[in-house]
């Protein structure tokens, strides 16, 4: 059998049918909780640590948005990459978005954007690298989503401004 390392072939989206019947591992798209075990062939990594979460998400536009992400994701990247990504980068957004009453990424502006990465800065006081990552992980979204047609902002409100740029050590 092929080492399952790689990134995931993924079934196709039939828009007709929708997300509900997207099945990923032995979980569906609308679980809350997605068991990723069987692309996860590491014996000393803990069962839990190959599931990805998005519980923690409350709001329902935002999490349809990040597991959309996610699922792209799974067909480019390494499962436990997409697992770092979604529990360790996107809760800080969440927590950004959560305290500054931002519901939806179609709302999000240029300004919130720039206001999320001084968040980071000075009020979390996060390193410059995990910033960057935090950064990367939305732009990423936002430039996907508007390929996709993911509920992402449509204007290019990242004209002018990238994470890398934003978190450029000096």
């Amino acid at each position: 059998m092929l080492e399952m390392n790689l990134a995931l072939q993924l079934q196709p989206v039939d828009r007709s049918t929708g997300w509900e019947s997207v099945v990923i591992g032995k979980s569906r798209f609308t679980d809350d909780v997605w068991d990723l075990k069987a692309y996860i062939p590491a014996k000393t990594l803990q069962e839990s640590h190959k599931l990805l979460y998005f519980g923690y998400i409350k709001n329902a536009a935002m999490k349809h948005v990040i597991k959309q992400y996610a699922y792209y994701k799974l067909g480019k990247v390494k499962p436990m990459t997409v697992i770092t990504i979604v529990v360790s980068r996107i809760p800080c957004f969440i927590t950004f978005c959560t305290e500054n009453g931002i519901s939806s990424f179609a709302d999000l502006t240029k300004e919130d954007f720039l206001a999320f990465n001084l968040w980071l800065k000075e009020k979390k006081k996060v390193s410059d690298a995990y910033g960057q990552h935090c950064a990367h992980a939305v732009e990423e979204i936002i430039k996907i989503g508007q390929i996709k047609g993911w509920d992402v902002p449509q204007s290019n409100i990242l004209r002018g401004v990238s994470s890398s740029q934003l978190w450029a050590r000096s």
